[in-house]
C-alpha cells in the first residue's frame, strides 16, 4: 500500500533476503545439532560397551580376590602348623 507517493521496494525481495539470513542461521544450528547428536551417540555406544565389560571384569576380580584369600588362608595355616610343630 503506497501512501503520499512513497515508493517501496518489492516486498518479495525483502522477504527473500530475510529468509536467506534466517536460513543461514538455521543451517548453522542444524549442523551443530547434528554434530552434538553424533557425539552423544558415540559416547552412548562407548558407555554401553564399557558397562558390558564391567560385569565380566567384576566377576573376574571377585574370583581373583577369592583365590588370593584362599592362598592367604593356606599360608596362614602352614605358618601356624610350623609354629605349633616347633614348640
Amino acid at each position: 500500500m503506497n501512501t503520499k507517493g512513497v515508493e517501496r521496494a518489492d516486498p518479495s525481495e525483502e522477504d527473500s533476503s530475510k529468509f536467506k539470513f534466517d536460513l543461514g542461521s538455521k543451517i548453522a544450528d542444524l549442523k551443530a545439532a547434528r554434530q552434538l547428536a553424533s557425539e552423544i551417540t558415540s559416547k552412548g555406544a562407548t558407555l554401553y560397551d564399557l558397562l558390558g565389560k564391567e560385569v565380566e571384569l567384576r566377576v573376574s576380580t571377585t574370583w581373583r580376590v577369592y583365590e588370593n584369600l584362599g592362598s592367604l588362608a593356606a599360608v596362614k595355616e602352614k605358618g601356624e602348623k610350623r609354629i605349633s610343630s616347633s614348640s
